[in-house]
């Protein structure tokens, strides 16, 4: 477990013609909601990327372009090389989106190109002041420290903007998995104001519209909010949407035939 990233499938008879997916941990920090998806068809290598201040007092020191950086570096390290899936839950999705602007911004080729992305119900970011009122989410219910990653990843994304600019086609072809589901207030609290990650909940790309470039060629849905779709009893389902949106990234690149 102290290889970052970690292979979590590896995917001895896959096709040679196979894209490996590298996942990116959400934002308590960890990569357990990967490991517990069922096998990927047709068979490739599965990397996952957890947060390697996940066990500090602060485990967000870097901001979004750093931790971007930093991660690119991660999988350079590994010994990835060639095309990739990058992709992630929550906040993994936007950390790709991220790294997929840094990749084409700089001016030292990396050893992986970016073939495509799958973003796990990451809805498109925009600062707090940009954001009407919204209804907070009740965490006291997990251990300490995903709650301390959680708050800390939060404080980090306050202000923070996605990035909308870069070269001509930077960001590559995407697949979106959408929770259908909105988040159900708590007890004594009032379902009136959406909790934050349900403002663009009837967008069918999830306010990825405002990024200024059409890059996602697909949505599929899932039925589940935004933070129990890699609970155990939506693994089937959502491993069947991770599948079926790598079907759809391999046939954007004439891989395979999509049915």
């Amino acid at each position: 477990m102290d290889e970052n990233p970690a292979l979590v499938q590896e995917a001895r008879n896959r096709r040679a013609s196979s894209i490996p997916v590298v996942l990116v941990h959400d934002g308590g920090g960890t990569a357990f909601g990967y490991y517990i998806l069922g096998e990927l068809h047709p068979a490739r290598e599965l990397w996952a990327i957890r947060n390697p201040d996940y066990n500090r007092s602060r485990p967000y020191p870097m901001n979004m372009e750093e931790m971007a950086r930093n991660y690119i570096r991660l999988i350079e390290s590994s010994g990835i090389r060639g095309p990739i899936y990058l992709g992630g839950w929550s906040l993994g999705g936007l950390l790709s989106v991220v790294m997929a602007n840094e990749i084409s911004k700089s001016a030292t080729p990396v050893s992986f190109s970016l073939a495509g992305l799958l973003l796990i119900e990451s809805p498109f970011y925009r600062p707090k002041s940009e954001c009407p009122p919204v209804r907070t989410v009740d965490f006291s219910h997990l251990p300490a420290h995903i709650k301390n990653c959680l708050s800390s990843c939060m404080v980090m994304l306050e202000e923070w903007s996605m990035p909308t600019m870069g070269p001509e086609g930077w960001l590559p072809p995407a697949v979106l998995i959408r929770s259908t589901q909105r988040m159900v207030a708590g007890d004594g609290e009032s379902n009136e104001l959406p909790a934050r990650v349900d403002l663009l909940r009837d967008d069918k790309i999830l306010g990825w519209g405002l990024i200024g470039q059409e890059f996602i060629i697909g949505t599929l849905d899932v039925e589940s909010n935004h933070y129990n779709i890699f609970d155990m009893d939506k693994i089937e389902e959502v491993t069947w949407a991770i599948n079926r949106a790598l079907q759809i990234l391999d046939a954007s690149r004439g891989i395979g035939i999509l049915s």
